[in-house]
């Protein structure tokens, strides 16, 4: 089992973050997916709603670097991004 640490993509304080949110390995991460990751951290720590934090988690999955992801996949990911945004600004309203 790879630890979360060791993931690709990851430094420490996104290791820190997940490992507060219960993902301490690589496999606990691709079970509930990257974008379930995400919001499970940004729950906790706010600050962290960016592309560039989803983009690797996404390519920690998957093992990839962040910069290797296709365009489909990025398109994919920024349309989430933006619905994550709208839908946490009526939360707030």
């Amino acid at each position: 089992m790879i630890k979360i640490e060791n993931a690709r993509n990851i430094g420490p304080i996104t290791a820190a973050e997940l490992k507060i949110v219960g993902l301490d390995s690589l496999q606990k991460l691709r079970e509930v997916g990257a974008e379930e990751a995400f919001l499970l951290v940004i729950e906790k720590f706010p600050e962290r709603l960016n592309l560039n934090f989803l983009y690797a988690l996404f390519g920690s999955c998957r093992e990839l670097d962040w910069r290797d992801i296709s365009i489909e996949d990025r398109n994919a990911l920024e349309q989430f991004l933006a619905k994550t945004k709208k839908q946490l600004k009526k939360d707030v309203l």
